[in-house]
């Protein structure tokens, strides 16, 4: 049996999902918490397989706790079931480590195959998830190549995209164009491409220039 804990502040909603999971066996609800300080408490004295929660639901704020209960029991899957729109907060969610994210207006059976896989390690995501995840990434590695260059490197980096030739770029800067083959060596070793084309067209598409 799957041990499950739903964390709802709506009485009819628990009530509804526990008879569902009674008809359809496996599932086995433990633990009923109807706002942030009882679900904190209860879980300290139960162990659960799944926690099926309300990412609003009295109390709670939002992610955050979230993180704390996820760092607390390791073990235990998390899937959020709430009314709000996926955008919100499925994304940052899913990359958190939670395994499901469901409206709530979907049907009951979609629920308790989510619960089950979430219980044998599947992450369930849609493709909006998915493409979210993908952009989320990019920009974590766009944020740390921006970092690893030095302000002198992306000005360089710019007037090259702009179509500027070594020589012109060291009249702008005011720099000889010795330092500016030296500008133009790191940044392509940082970009790890072998040519000014590739590295204009790198920068382009990550972002750090426009």
């Amino acid at each position: 049996m799957i041990r499950l804990c739903i964390a709802e502040h709506q009485p009819v909603v628990v009530d509804g999902l526990t008879s569902f999971f009674d008809s359809r066996g496996k599932i086995d609800v433990l633990v009923k918490a109807r706002n942030r300080q009882e679900l904190f408490d209860k879980l300290l004295d139960t162990k659960v397989d799944v926690l099926l929660i309300e990412i609003t639901f009295d109390g709670m704020d939002g992610m955050k706790d979230l993180q704390i209960l996820m760092k607390r029991h390791p073990a235990m899957k998390v899937i959020i079931f709430t009314s709000l729109a996926e955008e919100m907060y499925a994304p940052n969610a899913v990359k958190a480590g939670v395994s499901a994210f469901i409206n709530k207006k979907a049907e009951l059976d979609l629920v308790y195959d989510y619960i089950q896989k979430s219980y044998y390690g599947e992450k369930i995501t849609s493709p909006f998830i998915e493409q979210s995840l993908k952009l989320i990434a990019k920009q974590n590695k766009n944020n740390r190549l921006y970092r690893k260059l030095s302000n002198r490197e992306i000005q360089v980096l710019q007037l090259m995209g702009n179509g500027l030739k070594n020589k012109e770029v060291a009249q702008k800067l005011d720099l000889n164009e010795k330092t500016i083959s030296t500008y133009k060596l790191r940044l392509l070793s940082k970009l790890q491409v072998s040519n000014t084309i590739d590295m204009v067209e790198k920068a382009r598409h990550l972002d750090i220039i426009q």
